[in-house]
């Protein structure tokens, strides 16, 4: 695979790209919100208070006062029973997964899924359909073979293959 051209920065919202300058909406800053001054200021404050990290992973040393803080906050932005943490996309959807585990008995999935969702199809221990990348007449085909009672999941994604870079992720 050959590396993707870079993208130049121009300020926080946009980016040069093959000489056009684009608005940004991609990557894991979906929001810009990286490099906005209240953000960079609690990430020192953070720092001052905190230190670089706890050391460990929650569930052996490193689990700190402040990200329970933090899931409750986020659980009550949000309406939410609950919040969990979770460092990374990729273990998101792993997560997700393992807690639905045997609550689906197919997974409908996206040819052109990103690779989390791969793994994550794994932990349903369900058989995995997949079909033709946003093709719904694709997904219209594939629910039938799945029996009159099934429970399905549908896991799907925008992918480009050419630039070998995720543009947005969801479990459905």
């Amino acid at each position: 695979m050959t590396e993707p051209e870079p993208l130049q920065q121009i300020g926080r919202t946009q980016v040069r790209y093959r000489g056009r300058k684009l608005t940004y909406f991609s990557g894991c800053d979906y929001f810009r919100l990286a490099s906005h001054p209240a953000v960079l200021k609690a990430i020192q404050d953070g720092v001052h208070r905190f230190g670089l990290n706890v050391s460990a992973s929650r569930l052996t040393t490193g689990n700190h006062p402040i990200y329970r803080k933090l899931e409750r906050a986020l659980a009550k932005f949000f309406g939410a029973e609950d919040a969990l943490l979770v460092s990374s996309g990729y273990l998101t959807n792993l997560v997700v997964a393992q807690a639905l585990a045997g609550n689906f008995s197919h997974v409908l999935m996206d040819e052109r899924a990103h690779p989390s969702l791969l793994d994550a199809a794994l932990h349903f221990d369900c058989p995995v359909l997949r079909f033709k990348h946003r093709d719904t007449a694709s997904v219209k085909h594939a629910v039938p073979r799945c029996g009159e009672h099934a429970r399905l999941i549908l896991l799907t994604m925008a992918f480009s293959r050419t630039t070998a870079r995720a543009h947005r992720c969801a479990i459905i």
